[in-house]
């Protein structure tokens, strides 16, 4: 949330900053009078083109990850739910050890959503589950009374359906952000800012709210690529598991 709004409050002034340059610099070597040439049409139409595309684009592929992120969020919680009730099926004191286990290991998985949501690292509540995922495995491979019975096996199996997806998850939330082609976005809009001040030298009143209107949505629209690149940490949550979760702690 907070590196939303910061990236909001550094890109709106900045991209203002870039009208302002260009509308001095055409008033400074051209003067209010010189007429836009084709050449100055034709860029400022490329320009404005590009950046429409480029934040279309990755405005697309920004939220289609955050959908991924979304569906392995609910999909762990689910396979949790599953393992969960798998495990209340033992019998005697391989249930109640198993399910004291599962509880922990719900509770490491609701601090490493916290984590994310704070935006500090979620590794040792990961590696912690991981942890507890062996311990069942160990506990439930170590009754011999108990090897073949098929309960068993299928609380086995289970349990590797949740450490598949959580280490796929933890893949996603882990995944480096394309700096390069965000820093080309910007290196963009600042191009098609610095036109939209310099188109301006021809108008016998300047617009500012028309300035303003640009560089705000322009501003917005790359916040709102870079909230759904962060993994519940942004302005865009999925809490929606963590209603599973609190029923899975009982």
């Amino acid at each position: 949330m907070e590196v939303a709004l910061i990236t909001y409050v550094l890109l709106f002034p900045a991209f203002l900053f870039c009208i302002e340059i260009g509308y001095r610099i055409a008033m400074r070597s051209m003067g209010r009078d010189a007429e836009v040439t084709e050449p100055e049409k034709v860029a400022a139409t490329f320009v404005l083109t590009l950046l429409s595309l480029v934040l279309a684009f990755s405005l697309s592929a920004a939220r289609d990850m955050y959908k991924e992120r979304a569906q392995k969020i609910l999909a762990e919680a689910q396979a949790i739910r599953a393992a969960r009730v798998a495990i209340d099926d033992l019998d005697g004191e391989l249930r109640k050890k198993g399910l004291a286990l599962a509880i922990s290991y719900v509770e490491s998985k609701r601090a490493y959503n916290t984590a994310l949501n704070n935006s500090t690292d979620p590794k040792p509540h990961f590696d912690k589950s991981g942890r507890i995922l062996h311990e069942i495995r160990a506990l439930c491979r170590s009754s011999s009374e108990e090897a073949e019975d098929p309960k068993v096996s299928k609380v086995l199996e289970r349990l590797e359906t949740v450490s598949e997806i959580g280490l796929e998850r933890d893949v996603l939330v882990h995944a480096p952000q394309d700096k390069v082609a965000f820093s080309f976005l910007i290196i963009v809009a600042a191009i098609a800012c610095f036109l939209v001040g310099h188109a301006h030298r021809t108008a016998t009143k300047r617009s500012w709210w028309a300035g303003m209107l640009f560089a705000g949505v322009v501003s917005a629209t790359m916040v709102l690529i870079l909230d759904y690149s962060s993994p519940r940490g942004g302005l865009i949550r999925v809490d929606s598991a963590d209603v599973l979760y609190e029923e899975l702690r009982r």
